[in-house]
């Protein structure tokens, strides 16, 4: 199970509406979140050297609702969104990935949901490209407790077929997490499981095709408390 930001596409004309959908379920399959804008904690875009803090009064307030872009300027564009914690019901992979151990991960798109409920809140972002001209508002700071970040820009021009990411959790690199990447493309769907270093790094091959999403869990427990999950998700594509 999984939870990320879905646009229509990735490319985009300047002007050109954007539209956004908010998606759970199996990768690249899911159906829309049926969650309000009372269950966002924040919902940020960040382009060039600016942050629309206050997107959050764009968002309908019925379950499911969309959200609407555009962008006047070219370049490129990051959209956030953290949620408030929840209960929901505990997947087995979330463990298995928040205690960085890829060696018992279910099979690509195989849901285990068990019914015992867990606190899960969602730190998801996407990155876009308006015309031409590359800005550095994929690398930017933001306010998600657990953040993906990409250390190259995704839509260079420079095809070398590797990019570098960086995980943070509450500020600090993140070491030993597990990261998922999927990627969707005329030739199916595909996985791959990779560990961050003690920089909280990693870094793979990377064709400019389809389209990506990287997926990481954390759990943490306080003394006498129930553990909470924190669910993170990074998309990108080429259409």
């Amino acid at each position: 199970m999984e939870f990320w930001i879905q646009p229509d596409k990735f490319l985009y004309d300047r002007t050109e509406a954007i539209n956004i959908k908010f998606l759970a379920g199996q990768p690249f399959q899911g159906t829309n979140w049926m969650q309000d804008k009372e269950h966002i904690n924040c919902l940020q875009f960040y382009f060039s050297d600016v942050v629309d803090k206050n997107l959050i009064e764009n968002f309908g307030s019925d379950p499911g609702d969309s959200l609407q872009l555009a962008m006047i300027d070219e370049g490129t564009a990051m959209l956030t969104l953290n949620t408030r914690d929840s209960l929901t019901g505990f997947h087995e992979d979330w463990e298995e990935k928040s205690n960085g151990d890829s060696s018992t991960q279910n099979e690509a798109g195989k849901d285990t949901c068990c019914k015992q409920p867990v606190i899960l809140q969602h730190s998801i972002k996407t990155i876009l490209q308006v015309g031409n001209k590359l800005t550095n508002a994929y690398g930017k700071k933001t306010e998600l407790p657990l953040d993906i970040v990409l250390l190259d820009n995704p839509y260079s021009s420079e095809d070398s077929n590797e990019i570098h990411l960086q995980v943070h959790f509450m500020g600090q690199k993140l070491k030993k997490a597990t990261l998922t990447i999927w990627h969707a493309s005329n030739d199916g769907l595909s996985r791959e499981d990779h560990i961050t270093d003690t920089d909280g790094k990693i870094y793979f091959s990377m064709p400019h095709t389809g389209e990506w999403m990287i997926t990481c869990v954390k759990k943490i427990t306080l003394q006498h408390e129930e553990p909470e999950y924190y669910q993170a998700s990074l998309t990108w594509g080429y259409y």
